[in-house]
């Protein structure tokens, strides 16, 4: 895990070049963020790369060498940052069953919740911006609730 080492030391491109090829950095970096992966619709080039490293050592202070996330807090901060769509979903278990039972739904939420914990540390923009993201993916799942109520 030597690269992952240097990773956290670099501050320009032509550092990172010197670390390896784009494909074996990417390869570290998602050894590390497992279950998670970089997204690659596209060839990733160094410029876009160093964005990643530099986003990854500034949101999850974790970023070290080691298989998974450190705690539930860094995964979630990670996954409701930096992820979207289905795999982020997969990730912070929101499952179709949420949207069909507001009692689970309310659980999930509160579950987050806890775990982020936004009033412990308030000037952290990470954990406010997940805990945005977090209440946005709650709303839209309790809205389907709200109209099944005006039917009643």
């Amino acid at each position: 895990m030597k690269i992952i080492e240097k990773l956290r030391n670099i501050s320009t491109i032509e550092e990172l070049k010197k670390i390896g090829s784009v494909e074996n950095i990417v390869k570290e970096i998602e050894n590390v963020i497992k279950p998670l992966s970089i997204r690659k619709e596209k060839k990733i080039e160094y410029k876009e790369l160093f964005e990643i490293v530099k986003l990854l050592k500034d949101k999850w202070k974790d970023f070290e060498n080691d298989d998974y996330f450190k705690n539930e807090r860094s995964k979630y901060l990670f996954c409701l940052t930096e992820v979207d769509g289905e795999k982020r979903n997969k990730y912070i278990g929101l499952t179709d069953n949420l949207y069909h039972d507001p009692k689970l739904a309310k659980k999930w939420y509160y579950k987050i919740s806890k775990i982020l914990n936004p009033n412990a540390n308030p000037t952290n923009k990470v954990t406010a911006e997940a805990f945005n993201n977090l209440k946005k993916l709650y709303d839209v799942v309790n809205s389907g609730f709200e109209e099944d109520d005006s039917d009643e």
